[in-house]
């Protein structure tokens, strides 16, 4: 009896702490979402790859000149993709700006500048 009593203590304690797992991981989750709720509300924009928002998320800058640069992906993200899916990020947030009227936007200049850094960062041809 002692045996069997002590195997499912034993299982009873391994539940419990699959549970607490579980839970913490509920909330873990759930604390992410509310950051990106309360961020989007707030009109922050966040990383294109993962959507977490700017309010609680550090983004990774990419120059596309030698006075300005973009965020379209947070440091996470841009430290886990391949440079094919940065530049593609790279890409798409800057042709969204190019919808604007000014002059000073050449979209091919500032994509050969941001690519040339991220090649430089990442270890690719650019180095």
């Amino acid at each position: 009896m002692v045996k069997g009593t002590a195997a499912v203590r034993i299982m009873v304690t391994m539940l419990s702490i699959m549970l607490i797992i579980v839970s913490l991981r509920l909330i873990y989750v759930s604390n992410i979402q509310s950051k990106n709720i309360i961020g989007t509300s707030r009109g922050y924009s966040g990383c294109d790859n993962c959507g977490d928002t700017w309010n609680w998320k550090k983004y990774h800058i990419i120059d596309y000149s030698e006075t300005s640069g973009m965020f379209p992906l947070c440091e996470e993200c841009y430290q886990k993709l391949d440079i094919e899916k940065v530049k593609h990020y790279v890409r798409k947030l800057a042709e969204k700006g190019n919808k604007s009227d000014r002059d000073d936007y050449n979209l091919e200049e500032m994509l050969e500048y941001a690519y040339k850094i991220i090649d430089k960062e990442k270890g690719g041809e650019g180095e």
